[in-house]
């Protein structure tokens, strides 16, 4: 690719040489700094029908970088006395999990993990903000890698104000926001491929799982209706039961700040995995379990938010701690992983923006119970089923890791002015 006639040394180790005709600024220079907050959730005022957007790092992955709605909201009693974050700047994920950006495109709030950067008034002539946009891909991988590993990971404040921020020429700034919004936009549709392929992969896991747990892996055993609509046709030796007689709810509250916390951002949706805990931060009031107890998520059940706990530990409140006394606790957690029950329990969910499910109708639901025989066969046939789909699906998650990589690599050298993309 080509390369700009003539560099200098930018000061800075981290961007090395820049353009020789390109200013640069101290991020501080550039940019307005409010830090994001969380209004009291003791106080329902703040929360009750609100209409302004307040964002998490849930919102950014599975919306994008783009926000515009949100998961939750806030009531205009909640926006201290700065006012919101305003339409068209960005926020920054400084604490927790570090090194995430996205642009707000309506006036909102956002958490205490994320700083607000809004481009000064007196640059708004020099700094273009979809290129500012794509600059913000530089600063999250300089605050990924410079912070270090803490009890609670934040990126140094003083450090990251004095950020080198290059600022080429307007017509140059234009040009790169051109090339890389299409080339980011072909390296985006790659990975959406990948991304369904994904899909259809857990698709695939999923109706197997219903399959065995509800007409077992006996393809000549002889059927009984189970007379439950979810469920359907059962073989004949199978009983069925409210889930609350395989199952008891633990209310068991902890404050705990050394046990481990597990909140809805680490469980992966409709795979029952644990994602890294990191260092997220935990509620102020959780609820603790202990190693083997299935933890369901109350919270937009469609999701399928469900692991068995693998340690002892403490969780968010929005996941309902189970612990099982009928039957093999991996096929009641594989029973929570099927759609059908999943569809209609979330069909019982209440509330508009913060849809939840409540443990009086969970736990009426019918499961289907084979004898314990059966339970471990059909347990052992997933686990393999499911592993061999996992490991596909590894394979496409890798490709997908190759080219955010490559295309994080591709905007940086670009607007650090590594490779010169203007015409000549």
């Amino acid at each position: 690719m080509k390369r700009y006639s003539e560099y200098k040394n930018s000061g800075v180790k981290w961007i090395g040489l820049v353009p020789g005709h390109w200013d640069a600024l101290r991020l501080r220079f550039v940019c307005e700094f409010r830090n994001g907050y969380t209004p009291s959730k003791a106080n329902p005022a703040f929360w009750q029908n609100g209409t302004i957007p307040w964002y998490r790092m849930e919102d950014i992955r599975e919306t994008g970088r783009y926000l515009k709605e949100a998961k939750q909201y806030v009531t205009a009693e909640a926006v201290k006395g700065a006012g919101l974050f305003e339409a068209g700047s960005f926020i920054l994920a400084t604490t927790a999990t570090i090194g995430e950006h996205a642009v707000l495109i309506v006036d909102s709030l956002a958490n205490q993990r994320f700083t607000n950067l809004k481009i000064r008034k007196s640059l708004a002539a020099q700094v273009q903000p979809d290129f500012f946009f794509y600059y913000l891909f530089v600063v999250d991988d300089y605050c990924r890698t410079t912070t270090r590993a803490a009890t609670f990971a934040s990126v140094n404040m003083d450090d990251l104000k004095n950020f080198l921020v290059c600022i080429p020429p307007l017509s140059e700034q234009r040009a790169i926001v051109a090339y890389l919004d299409d080339k980011v936009a072909k390296i985006d549709q790659y990975i959406a491929v990948a991304e369904q392929k994904m899909k259809a992969l857990d698709e695939l896991k999923q109706t197997i799982i219903a399959d065995a747990v509800t007409h077992g892996i006996n393809p000549n055993a002889k059927m009984k209706d189970s007379g439950v609509k979810w469920i359907g046709m059962v073989p004949e030796n199978w009983e069925t039961a409210k889930l609350k007689r395989a199952v008891s709810l633990i209310n068991e509250r902890s404050s705990d700040k050394v046990l481990p916390y597990i909140s809805l951002e680490n469980i992966e949706s409709y795979t029952g995995k644990l994602l890294p805990l990191g260092n997220t931060t935990p509620d102020s009031v959780c609820s603790s379990f202990r190693k083997g107890d299935i933890l369901f998520c109350k919270l937009r059940p469609y999701l399928t938010k469900c692991i068995i706990g693998d340690f002892n530990g403490q969780c968010t409140t929005e996941l309902l701690v189970l612990r099982h006394f009928v039957g093999e606790p991996k096929f009641l957690h594989y029973i929570l992983l099927s759609p059908k029950l999943v569809m209609q329990i979330n069909a019982s969910t209440y509330g508009s923006k913060m849809p939840r499910a409540n443990w009086d109708y969970i736990g009426n639901c019918i499961i289907p119970l084979p004898p314990l025989s059966e339970q471990r066969a059909i347990i052992a046939y997933l686990d393999d089923k499911v592993a061999k789909i996992e490991q596909l699906r590894s394979r496409e998650q890798a490709q997908i890791e190759k080219l955010k990589e490559y295309k994080q690599r591709l905007i940086s050298d670009v607007v650090t002015g590594k490779v010169c993309v203007t015409q000549d």
